[in-house]
């Protein structure tokens, strides 16, 4: 059926603007990264990925500070004087006093802490405990008190098993004595554990972002050996997420993977840092699918829009069309009525033309006809001639344009015209930016030899417009980027409308010149690598055919060079020796490779020995199979062996007297035991070994691995290396020893010659060792004292209290940092002038107070003191220093509350057990009693009754909450001597070491 113009117009336009809708679309959503252009998908992708990152790094601040806030609330308990007190004087009123400490933390921060205990650090005895049942009992874990009851381990924080043996984050503190100075460094009296759940943990320092996870998003916590700690949100059913086994310990990133059930998953990995050792793996994942859903939703209403617009489309399309096809059917009847008269000439239609192009072609034959008595021949032949001529031009414009390769026309050295290759490889938007320029200015002003950019191109222009065409290599330049690269330029001459122009064709070929330059360097490299080798290299193929050769030594070959490329080994060597390379080969093309055969030749020289090494090349498809072989000199070596067997007997007297155990044996029946061996094994006699087995003296666990030695020594022949295994003495006393093996002809028959060096001994001793480096490490590592080492002027050391104290929060900050960066400057020359006596004395520096510096400027007061030690195989100075900077705050408010002590207002100091310890002049003369008789006693005793005990317990909750309290007052103190009482008013205050005062 033939359809109308209008209609075909219709559909031509319909598709094509339908095509340009979904082009428009997919370039929206996915984007084209050749041009920069990010789509919607790409960019929603990364917007939720950001999200994640922050939402991982604010779990695990929130993470980190609440352990923090937790580590914190417990000091309340762990340096409490009376519980000190009570575990030191083993009081029984201990569980009540810690009750109601544990009460007073619970009303303060409720369900923090899972369970609460008091441990005695010598025999793990629970003393007290939040659950009664407990005391008594002994603790579950006793290695983890005695690593918590370490000088200076006053506080850890481990992932343990809690109650219920559910995971949970266990932290210990460690309960001591007030010194004479009032801190807590005393005697050791108990262990404060608390516990939290890890689940509620988790769970409470993710509800802030609770509403989150209702898009799909989830929060798993690992521990260092990858086993799921907890999960929030809570999910009951089995784990679907899949812990990439890739990912190294403390990694910190973002990665794509799928999870149990394939789906597309975007995972934020974060690391916890829980204590020294023990680094947990926070994963916050999220699918790909909730994070592009709504982006989705959008792109199918879009797609939906482009259909309906499409459609309208179409219908408008459709009106035009018809409206403009009919001034044709009119002309196509005028046309008809003209062309009629000669019946005789027809334009021949096709059943597929439209019905106007069908009345069209009817009225142009009538017409044609009518034209054909009134024209020549001539000017039939010219219209086709030109028709001919607008095709071909109009094919090589779609030819210049459509080439992938940059083509200008030059006239004069300057440019006419460029396609858009040209265009996109020098970086211009228009033609206009590159026509009538001179072709010089496409480069930089000098070429890479230092010619003149604008003389070497008149110069090849000239050439070309002389010898026809020529071929170059040039630096050009992009206008965009201003950056070169280099060219293969082609200038060809041609003529256009009588006049001479150059065509010239323009291809970038950096990559390619980068390519030939690795393949270069390459190349020189396998070749100085050939050369450096001294053995015989030869390829071969399966069938021993030689393909090529590469030898050091001519005279080491079987043949002249020119006869052995394109031969058969077979051709080349003798018999025995073509068969043991023909062997290598089969060997290597069913295993990949061969080592060991050897094969004699009768060289010029004399007889030569070689030992074969074959390797199987990596060959591509359907390519015959080839192998490198290496043919290795061996002569000297076979000498050797010669020498060796002549002097059996002698070395055979030597291993008699050695004091290496040295045994033989053969079907895993010893054959011979030397003296060293009879002693080493426990035996009477030779005899009583031999009648054994070799794996009687063999522990069973290294059965197995004797068996495939001797199964590689027998099928390879070489010896095997050095290795440890436990022996059994004949009494099934275990010992350990180092053990080679290799194989050797006894009495006609294959045997394994087995050299034995007992090396318990060393091996306690080495324990010994280690174990005493790694008591020293975890007292350094775990020292509360700052301990840096330096040598030559420079730190290479410094422990974790040392960085924390610097202001640092990796060792990598300091360390390579000179020493004197440190140092403040005032101490400079004494430092320098301690490391100098240090040095040249080897003695050790007194401790000295001095400043050093943090990372910040901050300065510190110290207390140092430094020696002289051996450091990775070097002497290096080794310095140990406290911080004292706080001591110092404190000895001047000391000095600064004595003077305030001596006011004109009355003071006096407790205890917190309210015990008075100390009174100043004004409290004796405002209430008359001097110190003998007030100190020591409690203000208890002063009571004036005016006030009941609901009124002393609200003042002293004042003070624990804030540390002070003030008001008005009735006390007996202020009794005159005719014995009446005057109110004052009061200012108690808790003191930083639990001492209260008060002033009236």
């Amino acid at each position: 059926m033939n359809t109308s113009f209008s209609s075909r117009i219709a559909g031509y336009f319909g598709i094509l603007f339908l095509a340009a809708i979904w082009l428009l679309l997919m370039l929206w959503y996915f984007g084209l990264p050749q041009i920069a252009w990010v789509g919607a998908r790409n960019q929603r992708l990364t917007e939720a990925i950001h999200i994640l990152e922050v939402k991982a790094d604010l779990q695990r601040a929130w993470i980190s500070n609440s352990l923090r806030e937790r580590r914190g609330s417990i000091l309340v308990v762990s340096e409490s004087r009376s519980l000190a007190s009570q575990l030191e004087t083993q009081d029984s009123n201990l569980q009540n006093n810690f009750e109601r400490l544990v009460d007073r933390i619970e009303r303060a921060h409720p369900d923090h802490y899972n369970h609460l205990l008091l441990v005695d650090p010598e025999s793990g005895t629970i003393r007290a405990s939040d659950k009664a049942i407990d005391i008594g009992r002994q603790f579950y874990d006793l290695s983890l008190i005695k690593r918590a009851a370490q000088i200076g381990a006053s506080e850890m924080v481990e992932q343990l098993l809690g109650p219920e043996n559910k995971p949970a984050i266990g932290i210990v503190r460690q309960v001591r004595l007030e010194d004479n100075n009032g801190e807590h460094n005393g005697k050791l009296v108990g262990l404060l554990i608390a516990f939290l759940d890890l689940q509620n943990f988790i769970g409470e320092s993710f509800r802030e972002e609770s509403k989150d996870y209702a898009n799909q998003e989830t929060s798993l916590l690992f521990d260092p050996d990858r086993k799921l700690l907890a999960r929030f949100p809570a999910y009951t059913g089995p784990e679907k997420f899949v812990f990439n086994p890739q990912i190294a310990a403390g990694f910190e990133g973002t990665l794509t993977g799928k999870d149990g059930s394939d789906k597309d998953l975007v995972e934020v990995y974060r690391s916890l840092q829980l204590n020294g050792s023990q680094v947990w793996t926070l994963v916050h994942y999220a699918s790909k699918e909730a994070a592009l859903g709504a982006l989705k939703e959008n792109l199918n209403a879009l797609a939906i829009s482009a259909l309906l617009l499409t459609l309208l489309s179409l219908l408008l399309i459709r009106w035009v069309a018809h409206r403009l096809t009919r001034p044709l059917l009119l002309l196509s009847d005028t046309a008809k009525q003209l062309g009629v008269g000669d019946l005789n000439a027809r334009a021949i239609s096709q059943a597929s033309d439209s019905r106007e192009l069908l009345t069209l072609s009817d009225a142009f034959n009538s017409m044609a006809d009518s034209i054909q008595r009134d024209h020549s021949t001539l000017a039939d032949r010219i219209a086709a001639g030109t028709a001919e001529l607008q095709k071909s031009e109009k094919r090589n414009l779609i030819f210049f344009d459509a080439t992938a390769d940059a083509v200008i026309l030059l006239e004069n050295g300057a440019i006419i015209d460029c396609n858009p290759a040209a265009l996109r490889l020098f970086g211009a938007h228009h033609r206009n930016e590159i026509i009538a320029r001179h072709i010089s200015d496409l480069s930089p002003a000098k070429q890479t030899d230092g010619t003149d950019s604008i003389s070497l191109a008149n110069q090849r222009v000239a050439q070309a417009m002389s010898e026809g065409m020529i071929v170059f290599e040039c630096l050009h330049l992009r206008l965009d980027s201003k950056k070169s690269f280099i060219a293969e330029v082609l200038l060809s001459r041609m003529e256009v409308n009588g006049h001479l122009i150059i065509q010239g064709t323009i291809r970038d070929i950096s990559e390619r010149k980068r390519i030939q330059q690795a393949q270069q360097r390459s190349e020189a490299k396998l070749q100085a690598t050939l050369d450096a080798i001294p053995d015989l290299l030869f390829e071969l193929g399966l069938d021993g055919r030689y393909q090529s050769y590469h030898s050091p030594r001519v005279d080491l070959l079987a043949a002249p060079p020119q006869d052995l490329i394109g031969h058969l080994i077979s051709e080349v060597l003798p018999e025995p020796a073509a068969s043991t390379v023909m062997a290598a080969l089969q060997q290597a093309h069913e295993i990949g490779f061969s080592t060991g055969k050897q094969i004699a030749l009768n060289l010029q020289h004399g007889e030569k020995w070689f030992e074969l090494s074959v390797a199987r090349k990596t060959r591509i498809e359907n390519e015959e199979p080839s192998f490198i072989v290496l043919s290795r000199d061996i002569t000297e070596r076979k000498r050797i062996e010669s020498a060796l067997q002549e002097s059996e007997e002698r070395h055979r007297a030597l291993v008699e007297w050695t004091p290496e155990a040295i045994i033989i044996h053969s079907d895993n029946k010893l054959k011979y035991a030397n003296p060293a061996a009879i002693h080493l094994f426990g035996a009477d006699s030779e005899q009583a070994l031999l009648s054994r087995s070799v794996l009687d003296l063999l522990h069973p666990d290294f059965h197995e691995m004797a068996y495939v030695r001797a199964q590689s020594i027998s099928k390879h022949g070489s010896s095997t290396a050095m290795t440890e295994e436990v022996l059994l003495k004949l009494d099934g006393t275990p010992l350990i020893a180092e053990v080679q093996s290799t194989s050797i002809t006894y009495d006609g028959k294959l045997a394994f010659h087995t050299f034995i060096h007992d090396i318990t001994k060393r091996k306690r001793t080495l324990a010994a060792l280690q174990e005493s480096e790694e008591r020293h490490r975890v007292l350094v590592e775990w020292s509360p004292e700052g301990i840096n080492v330096h040598r030559d002027g420079r730190l290479i050391y410094v422990n974790p209290a040392a960085i924390k104290m610097l202001g640092a929060t990796r060792a990598e900050e300091l360390v390579g940092r000179p020493i004197l960066d440190i140092i403040h400057p005032d101490f400079h020359h004494i430092v320098l002038s301690r490391i100098k006596n240090i040095k040249e004395n080897h003695t050790v520096a007194n401790m000295m107070e001095m400043k050093f510096l943090q990372l910040d400027g901050q300065a510190i007061d110290v207390e140092a003191q430094g020696t002289s030690i051996i450091f990775d195989g070097a002497e290096a100075v080794y310095v140990a220093w406290n911080d004292i900077s706080e001591r110092k705050k404190n000895e001047q408010a000391l000095r600064i509350a004595a003077t305030a002590f001596e006011s004109q207002e009355g003071m006096f100091v407790t205890d917190a057990e309210r015990t008075i310890l100390r009174i100043n002049r004004a409290f004796t003369e405002i209430t008359g009693y001097p110190a003998d008789e007030i100190v020591g006693k409690t203000p208890r005793l002063l009571k004036s009754g005016v006030h009941d005990d609901a009124f002393y317990e609200a003042m002293s909750d004042s003070m624990l909450r804030t540390g002070t309290w003030q008001g008005e007052i009735w006390t007996p103190w202020n009794r005159r001597k005719s014995g009446e009482l005057f109110p004052e008013w009061t200012r108690p205050s808790l003191g930083g070491r639990h001492r209260h005062s008060a002033d009236a």
